[in-house]
């Protein structure tokens, strides 16, 4: 599959907290102190760190592919060079 859903909408504000929780910094590139920042939903720069964790963080896996964050509601993990055209019409809008 080229996109699957990490977090469903309704954990609201606590979806970046549930992705801190649920996976590791270095899996996705990303500081380990933005991770340890996600993890406290009062922290002051709880919002600012999730953009930029959101226009970041990229996991590579065994085969070579890039994979994404994309949050629309929903977190969604996507992988762009395997999308079909009808999959990034339907999930971008394009």
């Amino acid at each position: 599959m080229s996109v699957n859903l990490l977090v469903d909408g309704c954990q609201g504000v606590y979806i970046p907290k549930i992705f801190a929780d649920g996976y590791n910094s270095d899996e996705w590139n990303c500081e380990e102190e933005d991770f340890e920042i996600l993890k406290d939903p009062e922290h002051e720069l709880y919002w600012d760190v999730w953009c930029e964790v959101l226009a970041n963080a990229k996991l590579l896996d065994n085969q070579g592919n890039t994979w994404r964050l994309w949050q629309d509601g929903d977190l969604w993990v996507y992988c762009y060079e395997l999308m079909t055209d009808m999959e990034i019409k339907h999930f971008f809008g394009e």
